[in-house]
């Protein structure tokens, strides 16, 4: 039993090339004090990723029956978490989190998801370009690819949330345009790109956003990838873009999710603490956190 309405979840892995070092996210978080502001719990999660490297040029790349039985441990840890009726936190490692958060939500009924992310994520999955953490949100909404590799059956080949209750809020990598998004733009997706905000004010787009995914008080998730921030603010990421979202927007989305009183938990991505070499980045993701999610902190 937790004695905290948040319970952090380290899910210290990394499954993508050029993503090694946001494995190391969760425990920058921690050891700057992201417990203590949040007042959360802590618990173990699913640890480290492992699996036989072989000296060769996929040696990052782990299997797919590992990456899904890591995955299943890490929703399990989840769907605790949210059995007990406090919320989860998931401090990744990449985006592929995402898929074990979403397949402990399928368990327990949140059906909504708010991705905040600087990329859709809704690239196809195929070799040897099979990153996941490129196509978590694809995969998440069931549009996964005919070919899925045998180790993640079972664990992608159904929806997780259904596309009409998902909106994705602050991209900027243009992946809705042009012929490679037509894939996502014959969704349901809600998409309020970063440009769209900019042209229709930020507080419409947050509106239009929890409308989507909390309407008839509809439990949701929260996907926060950190590269959504502006590059300019937060560059201790893999895949930069310029541009971005401020600090203070960032905050009032999660403040006002959580003022919905129908946020399930969230993960947080994508931070790298090797491209962080004073920590401010860190803390200042860990200051995010606390004035979006504690409401004592924000006043």
């Amino acid at each position: 039993m937790t004695t905290s309405p948040f319970v952090l979840v380290p899910a210290p892995a990394f499954v993508g090339r050029g993503l090694k070092g946001t494995d190391r996210l969760p425990r920058a978080l921690l050891d700057a004090g992201l417990a203590d502001r949040l007042l959360a719990d802590v618990i173990d999660g699913p640890g480290p990723m492992t699996w036989p490297r072989a000296l060769d040029a996929v040696a990052e790349q782990p299997p797919f029956d590992v990456i899904r039985d890591y995955l299943l441990r890490l929703a399990d840890d989840v769907e605790a978490v949210l059995r007990d009726e406090c919320m989860p936190i998931v401090l990744g490692g990449d985006c592929t989190m995402l898929l074990g958060a979403g397949a402990a939500c399928q368990r327990v009924s949140v059906d909504g998801l708010l991705f905040v992310d600087a990329h859709t994520d809704f690239w196809p999955l195929g070799d040897p370009d099979w990153e996941t953490a490129s196509c978590d949100l694809r995969l998440v909404t069931g549009f996964a690819p005919d070919g899925m590799p045998d180790g993640l059956t079972g664990l992608t080949k159904r929806s997780c949330f259904d596309a009409a209750h998902v909106a994705a809020l602050g991209f900027r990598d243009g992946s809705d345009e042009g012929e490679a998004g037509a894939a996502l733009r014959e969704t349901a997706i809600l998409r309020l790109p970063l440009a769209h905000i900019r042209d229709r004010g930020f507080g419409n787009a947050v509106d239009a956003a929890l409308d989507r995914v909390a309407s008839q008080e509809r439990r949701f998730w929260l996907h926060l990838d950190l590269d959504v921030l502006d590059d300019a603010v937060l560059p201790a990421v893999d895949y930069r873009l310029p541009g971005g979202l401020s600090v203070g927007e960032v905050a009032a989305i999660l403040r006002r999710a959580c003022e919905t009183g129908v946020l399930a938990g969230m993960t947080v991505t994508i931070l790298n603490p090797d491209l962080d070499h004073d920590g401010r980045q860190t803390a200042l993701a860990v200051d995010l956190l606390a004035a979006g999610l504690r409401m004592d902190e924000a006043r």
